[in-house]
């Protein structure tokens, strides 16, 4: 039994086995600008990508979880997504300078903005919400999908529908304990830890049954950017990854 559940994980894991860094782009031209409602995150133009592309890729990162902020939203909540919204112009220039990466597109919550998502080369997949019609569609298009769960039966819902991986989320009203107390009767079910990861508890995370974790604000804020400090940036990104090797 420990068996096939080390191997179904496993198989599941393959393109998980990298470390993730999460971009937010929006309209515009050369501009760097902090995301009002989240503090510490910053949203860049597509033009200011590659600069921020390079850091990245110099810290060991392998994939990237691009977020798009529109300018104005459409009926359905999100012109990032239009024809040539803001997240598929990211994922092209992305892919583009740095052929390499593994992008990714979230929030993806119709199939609209799926299949947009896969016409720009996207990877794999974020949502919030367990969606299994949806996961279905990303499954038959060859993305990896990580929905977001809370409770015990979503998860399940989630991993049953073909999720790749489920991410656990706001992780920091959950703890560490709550993932072990989870994944004692569902340890075949790989959990992702997201929202309120940082390098003083990642470790704590990954040792209580977490496959990896999500980290925005604590890799890279509006302070670091402002200061120039991309050096900094860099060594927090490596200690992110050295720590999940502890873990």
């Amino acid at each position: 039994c420990d068996r096939d559940v080390a191997e179904s994980v496993d198989s599941h894991l393959a393109f998980y086995d990298r470390m993730h860094d999460t971009i937010f782009a929006m309209d515009g031209e050369d501009k760097v600008v902090p995301v009002p409602s989240m503090p510490g995150i910053c949203q860049y133009t597509v033009d200011r990508l590659p600069e921020e592309l390079d850091r990245v890729v110099a810290a060991g990162i392998k994939a990237i979880l691009l977020f798009g902020i529109p300018a104005h939203k459409d009926e359905v909540g999100s012109a990032a997504y239009a024809e040539n919204g803001i997240v598929p112009r990211a994922i092209r220039a992305i892919k583009a300078a740095c052929p390499q990466m593994h992008v990714g597109a979230g929030t993806v919550l119709t199939e609209k903005q799926l299949q947009l998502t896969i016409e720009a080369g996207g990877e794999f997949m974020v949502a919030p919400s367990v969606n299994p019609a949806l996961i279905a569609k990303a499954n038959a298009a060859g993305l990896a999908v990580i929905p977001g769960a809370y409770t015990p039966t979503e998860i399940v819902t989630a991993w049953e529908a073909g999720a790749s991986c489920v991410k656990l989320f706001p992780i920091r009203s959950l703890g560490p304990t709550y993932v072990k107390d989870v994944l004692a009767p569902l340890k075949h079910i790989p959990l992702l830890a997201v929202g309120g990861v940082t390098p003083d508890n990642i470790t704590d995370y990954i040792k209580a049954g977490c496959v990896g974790a999500c980290v925005s604000g604590a890799l890279v804020n509006k302070e670091m950017i402002a200061a120039g400090a991309w050096d900094k940036i860099a060594d927090v990104a490596k200690t992110l990854i050295e720590r999940v090797h502890i873990g």
